[in-house]
């Protein structure tokens, strides 16, 4: 019995080893750095009165210059490897201060506007009142958004809960960032 429990002691200690060396092996830092960025900037009007138990979405039709910006880079577009969200942030028009707590909930979706079922999330956040007066700041996703961004224009919409009835009306931008891989 004894030398039972000491063989199966060294077949798990033997098994622990082998998991250990397979993760260290298997786990990679991705390398891979920007080597350019897409900037989009979008302007936006919160209303006043608008009702917290509704969601509010704000859409554009955003111009991708993705041809401009290929040949502003010298690039061609089988280079392009990857375009990922990087940032996303609310600020006012002028920048001037302002508390985005009245905010509960924003999404940010990409989609082709010829196909309006398949909405990609690019960024969100549940925001926790915090009572600061500084930018909204999502955070950008992992999804990877060079079909949408290689077309002549993309759709993003914007969806905001509020948590209580907005009292004022206040002009405000969107910008997204995107990193440009390439080969």
């Amino acid at each position: 019995m004894y030398r039972e429990k000491l063989r199966m002691n060294k077949t798990l200690k033997y098994l622990l080893f082998l998991l250990g060396i397979s993760s260290i092996f298997s786990c990679r830092k991705d390398t891979a750095k920007a080597t350019h960025n897409l900037e989009y900037p979008m302007q936006f009007t919160i209303q006043t009165g608008a009702n917290p138990v509704l969601t509010h979405v704000y859409s554009w039709n955003v111009a991708s210059n993705w041809d401009n910006f290929l040949v502003q880079n010298n690039l061609t577009a089988e280079q392009v490897t990857a375009i990922k969200p990087v940032s996303l942030h609310i600020t006012t028009i002028f920048n001037t201060p302002i508390n985005y707590d009245f905010i509960e909930e924003a999404k940010v979706k990409i989609y082709n506007p010829q196909d309006i079922t398949y909405k990609l999330p690019i960024g969100e956040i549940y925001n926790i009142p915090n009572n600061k007066v500084e930018d909204f700041y999502l955070i950008p996703g992992l999804a990877e958004i060079k079909e949408f961004v290689s077309i002549p224009s993309f759709k993003i919409d914007l969806n905001l809960r509020y948590r209580e009835i907005i009292r004022t009306n206040t002009d405000h931008r969107l910008f997204i960032k995107f990193d440009v891989f390439t080969q």
